[in-house]
């Protein structure tokens, strides 16, 4: 299933979360056509499902702010696209 997010599996702390457990509650809940549906789509940099993705596992993380969460992980230099997704005022 991680294969429709593109994730690149050294960009997460495997020993810190459990990625099929997480991939399966996405899946579970439909969150890819939830996101379809309602207009989010990919602009450029990073897919929607993967920033509900990190944001999730960033949660479990307790990092004092996104920046921090996003270094940790090793994602940080698509910042931008999160940022974006938080951002847009389209975006309920």
């Amino acid at each position: 299933m991680l294969n429709y997010i593109n994730l690149d599996l050294s960009q997460v702390k495997k020993c810190q979360i459990s990625i099929p457990n997480i991939d399966n509650l996405l899946h579970q809940f439909k969150i890819q056509r939830i996101l379809t549906r309602v207009g989010i789509s990919k602009v450029r940099g990073v897919a929607p499902i993967m920033i509900i993705f990190i944001f999730f596992v960033m949660t479990f993380n307790r990092r004092r702010s996104i920046a921090e969460g996003l270094k940790f992980m090793d994602v940080y230099k698509s910042k931008s696209a999160y940022y974006e997704f938080i951002d847009n005022p389209n975006y309920n």
